[in-house]
């Protein structure tokens, strides 16, 4: 049996050319659009969204029965993506999901996702705990994102965190 020599090939760095493909966000302008992020193949939970305009929420009171709003992602399936608000508001949006965990307009977000510049008004987010306006859990970053409105769940334990941005 004969034994091939194996050669390493060394190519010169200055002969090497890396290709990046960067794809421009995609635009979102109503809460239907937001709702299908993570829920339409178009939508991935990895994507890159902005905001193009202030979103009226108020028919999310009426959505799944009055229960609202789902969440975007899940422990199971959390958001990695991006959203950027780009200063835009989302007002009246309703979750009533008292029984549920991981609960806000994003239900769980990853260490890879950034979610920035974005208001939610005149809100109202229930859950039973890890509840907050943005992100019932938050594991990424969100900066310049603020919350007026009514967010409750259980009392604070260690395991159970109500805050209005993130839980």
């Amino acid at each position: 049996m004969s034994r091939r020599k194996q050669e390493a090939l060394e190519v010169p760095a200055s002969d090497l050319t890396l290709t990046a493909l960067f794809l421009p966000p995609q635009s979102l302008s109503s809460i239907g659009d937001l709702q299908k992020i993570g829920r339409d193949s178009a939508y991935p939970l990895d994507g890159c969204y902005v905001l193009t305009a202030d979103i009226n929420a108020a028919e999310t009171a009426s959505w799944n029965g009055g229960a609202g709003m789902l969440p975007i992602g899940s422990s199971e399936a959390p958001f990695t993506g991006v959203l950027d608000g780009r200063g835009h508001v989302i007002y009246g949006l309703k979750i009533a999901r008292p029984a549920q965990s991981e609960v806000g307009l994003f239900g769980y977000i990853d260490f890879a996702a950034t979610v920035r510049d974005l208001s939610l008004t005149n809100c109202s987010v229930t859950g039973c705990d890890q509840v907050g306006g943005v992100a019932g859990v938050n594991c990424g970053v969100i900066e310049r994102c603020h919350v007026a409105g009514a967010v409750t769940g259980n009392d604070y334990t260690p395991l159970n965190f109500v805050d209005p941005v993130t839980g």
